[in-house]
């Protein structure tokens, strides 16, 4: 058992991205003593088993506000590294094989205008001329949607699948290498990490509080806790004498080799807006499809799920049997890409090739009711939490890490900080603050 006393300006709990990137702004707000407390490494559990997207595509307003700005964050420290974690802006396209598609497609860019997305759309019904396929720059901020109806879903993308009516591409979106974001943060962060889990935490007479840590004998001092545990948060708001009001979902994809080069490399990311019918027992809603990498796909569907009550990591016991999630994502993706009955062929004889280089992984959702994030002060003066942003976690951590910074240092306050409160939670007789956004992507 080792000895880990020492005093902190402020103790984070939680080294996934939440608790990276408030340690970043911490330390870009004066704090110098920020100590991370972790049972595994840095970027160790679903942080490093996301999508690794991100959009400002939301139809509510706070909510689009709070990701467009972290998009604007991400964007400068793109900037300020060389890109060292190849943030690109190909966007999003979702697709739909309905005769409705188009309408739908349109009330839906509708909702975003709405929520304050900026930018115009461009229709194409007839041909692509003037249509420019490139990814849009760093920093346009308002890149606008670009809408195919008909034959021209597939002149513009022809690997898309021949059933597709129609499409719309998003283009303030794109991907981002989560890893080497967070590490770079990391280091920016001068944080000292101490490897356990927060098991004690107990009030000093002088107004610090003792935080103990498994497998080591001696304490932390600190005046501030930040509780930034993902679908472990609970377990750290108990020793603060609350319980938050958070479920955990199990998040699920596969990655494996496109080694017949079904996919484009420069594809965006790929969303089905349809619910698909796969099979007896189960309706695809939401299934996506992006290239990773030099050489990879990544594959995953919005399952929806009872929450799991006691997470455990890794989640094995929790997932879907592999050999039943592949063949559902396979099906589920062959309404969005061109050949993908190829591998869909491949798994069911066997194939060597494609089984060795498949993962299937996954990780937890922490999700309040309406979706929204809990970013704030909580019940015990000096405690605060960074929590409640699954299925944008990547996406929203920038944003995220600078609101608790300035919630810790009492800087000022961008307007949908009151938003994101346990206390504006509490206050709302219907327990949501607002219509939040239902997507798990």
């Amino acid at each position: 058992m080792s000895n880990v006393s020492m005093n902190a300006d402020v103790v984070v709990c939680g080294a996934g991205m939440a608790g990276i990137a408030t340690s970043f702004y911490l330390k870009q707000f004066g704090l110098k003593k920020i100590v991370m407390v972790d049972p595994e490494a840095p970027l160790s559990r679903t942080s490093s088993r996301s999508a690794q997207c991100f959009r400002n595509w939301f139809d509510v307003p706070e909510m689009r506000e709070f990701v467009e700005h972290s998009i604007n964050l991400m964007e400068t420290l793109a900037e300020e590294s060389n890109n060292v974690f190849d943030m690109d802006h190909r966007g999003y396209i979702y697709l739909s094989s309905e005769i409705t598609g188009a309408k739908q497609h349109l009330l839906d860019f509708a909702d975003k205008i709405a929520a304050g997305v900026r930018g115009g759309i461009r229709y194409y019904e007839d041909d692509i001329t003037n249509y420019y396929g490139d990814f849009a720059m760093l920093n346009q901020k308002a890149p606008g949607v670009d809408l195919f109806i008909g034959e021209t879903v597939r002149k513009a993308y022809p690997y898309l699948a021949a059933g597709i009516s129609s499409a719309m591409h998003i283009r303030r979106a794109g991907c981002v290498d989560a890893a080497k974001m967070g590490r770079y943060m990391l280091e920016q962060s001068g944080a000292t990490i101490v490897r356990g889990k927060v098991v004690g935490l107990s009030e000093l007479v002088h107004g610090k509080y003792e935080v103990g840590v498994s497998g080591h004998s001696s304490t932390i001092t600190t005046p501030t806790i930040i509780n930034a545990a993902g679908a472990w948060c609970n377990d750290v708001a108990q020793l603060m004498g609350e319980k938050l009001p958070l479920k955990n979902f199990l998040h699920e994809k596969i990655v494996f080799e496109d080694y017949a080069g079904v996919l484009s490399r420069d594809a965006p990311m790929l969303i089905c807006s349809d619910k698909l019918e796969v099979d007896e027992m189960h309706t695809s809603s939401g299934s996506y499809v992006r290239p990773i990498g030099k050489k990879n796909i990544l594959m995953g569907w919005a399952f929806e799920e009872t929450p799991i009550e006691n997470p455990i990591w890794p989640p094995d016991d929790n997932y879907h049997n592999s050999n039943t999630l592949i063949s559902l994502l396979l099906r589920a993706s062959r309404h969005i890409v061109d050949g993908f009955e190829f591998y869909q062929e491949e798994f069911k004889r066997g194939n060597k090739n494609f089984q060795n280089s498949l993962v299937h992984d996954g990780g937890y959702y922490a999700e309040t009711d309406d979706y929204g994030p809990l970013i704030g002060p909580l019940k015990l003066p000096g405690m605060f939490g960074v929590t409640g942003m699954g299925g944008y976690g990547i996406m929203g951590a920038c944003a995220a890490g600078e609101l608790a910074a300035q919630w810790v240092v009492g800087a000022k306050l961008p307007k949908y900080a009151n938003t994101f409160t346990l206390e504006n939670w509490k206050q709302c007789a219907d327990g949501k603050r607002f219509e939040g956004s239902k997507s798990k992507l």
